[in-house]
């Protein structure tokens, strides 16, 4: 993982079909993908088999999680204090 260190997140959308099918997914779900400042892709995949796309989940410094949804925006979790 150390290529991915000081990298810079440029961009956020979500994967084409194209690319969910190049990986053998079925375009079930939409997939979020983070583009980076070298042209490297992340995108989240259901387990580590690679069997489907994922939810991109994550936390803000006060501690508040989100999921970057379907609809392209942040749900914030209305439980968390």
């Amino acid at each position: 993982m150390e290529h991915l260190i000081g990298r810079e997140i440029v961009g956020i959308r979500w994967m084409t079909t194209g690319e969910q099918r190049g990986v053998g997914w079925s375009c079930v779900n939409p997939v979020p993908v983070l583009q980076l400042d070298d042209k490297t892709v992340l995108y989240p995949s259901r387990d580590y088999e690679g069997n489907g796309g994922g939810a991109l989940f994550g936390a803000k410094p006060d501690g508040e999680f989100f999921i970057v949804a379907a609809a392209g925006e942040e749900v914030e979790d209305e439980t968390t204090e």
